[in-house]
């Protein structure tokens, strides 16, 4: 660890003997690696360009290499290194078209797309209309980007390290790709693009990072359960971590202190209407929050009723799993403290369940 020329760099050895991973930071667009074993085989996901040594001393790219990166485990002994880039960070600035830079120097154009209402369905004479598509209004309370094109293959494999596709061609769409792919292949971009610290605002990271130079390190991120809370009875941290990844990023020296929404999915509701709260719309002061409404619901603020003692049960499960997952994460390791919220306004922050 000692070469300076490695000081933008995030190290990994991997040997018969066994595995470490060590993280150093960076003053550009910090690199990221992780690993997992597969059977005979080492998986290495990182960010940057990967290196490759023999000695540790003597460095050289892996040219060919895109994450995920599998090495065959042996007796021979391999140091990989993911290097920063030597570039600034672009960062994510709402309401401006971006470019993502993927692994293997492989690019995505992404448009922004402006919140708004919108007529979804088609008309009821239209030729071939299906049943199911009634027509109604919907209403997008945030802007979010889009990719300008569809998704090909250069830009599928360097994301994922895989192309599904019959046709094959580098810049011809990716297909062959089911629902599921698909997730994954946004969350693992998100990824990505939380390791390269794009996934807060600027405004948002210079605050952070003006008041950790002020000596001020406590930042307070908002978190939804119900982010986490998933349908088969799982619990899902990965949006915790890209937002606690996100404020690392901007001042390492961070505590954060999470503040959770314990309200449950739109999904849960449906399911349970008799355990749901609805309020009223509560005058201008409400109409000005538009984020605290569900989305495509403009007249009624869901709420979970705080006396579901069905709520309340399944919330404390999933309330538990998640501190216990983010306790055995490194991103964990940020946090300060975990305030549950809930009513209206998230005004109601005692939790009534016993861990």
């Amino acid at each position: 660890m000692g070469d300076e020329s490695m000081s933008k760099n995030t190290k990994l050895f991997a040997g018969l003997l066994g595995l470490a991973l060590t993280a150093v930071a960076a003053q550009a667009a910090a690199p990221s690696v992780s690993y997992e074993v597969n059977g005979n085989e080492l998986v290495i996901t990182y960010t940057g360009t990967l290196l490759q040594s023999g000695d540790a001393v003597n460095w050289t790219e892996v040219t060919s290499a895109s994450s995920p990166y599998k090495v065959r485990l042996g007796s021979q002994k391999l140091f990989f290194c993911a290097s920063a880039s030597e570039e600034p960070v672009d960062p994510l600035v709402p309401g401006k078209d971006m470019t993502v830079s993927l692994p293997g120097g492989v690019s995505l154009n992404m448009i922004w797309i402006n919140s708004g209402s919108f007529t979804m369905g088609s008309p009821s004479d239209e030729l071939g209309r299906q049943a199911g598509e009634v027509q109604h209004r919907v209403t997008l309370t945030k802007g979010y980007w889009l990719g300008k094109y569809e998704v090909t293959q250069a830009q599928y494999k360097a994301v994922t390290g895989s192309d599904p596709s019959s046709f094959k061609g580098a810049d011809l769409p990716v297909e062959s790709v089911s629902w599921d792919d698909a997730m994954a292949f946004c969350k693992k971009l998100t990824e990505i693009e939380m390791a390269a610290g794009r996934c807060i605002t600027e405004q948002a990271r210079r605050n952070i990072r003006n008041f950790g130079e002020a000596g001020i390190n406590l930042v307070q991120i908002d978190l939804n359960l119900r982010d986490a809370w998933q349908p088969d009875g799982s619990t899902d941290i990965s949006e915790a971590v890209q937002e606690l990844s996100a404020a690392e990023s901007a001042n390492p020296r961070c505590a954060i202190f999470i503040r959770l929404h314990m309200n449950p999915p739109l999904w849960w509701l449906a399911a349970h209407p008799e355990e749901e709260t609805v309020y009223g719309k509560s005058g201008e002061w409400f109409e000005d929050l538009p984020d605290r409404l569900i989305s495509g619901d403009n007249e009624h603020a869901h709420r979970i009723s705080i006396a579901s003692e069905l709520w309340q049960e399944e919330a404390v499960r999933h309330l538990y799993a998640f501190c216990v997952q983010l306790e055995s994460h490194p991103a964990g390791g940020y946090i300060a403290g975990i305030q549950p919220a809930c009513g209206k306004f998230g005004e109601w922050h005692s939790f009534g369940g016993q861990f």
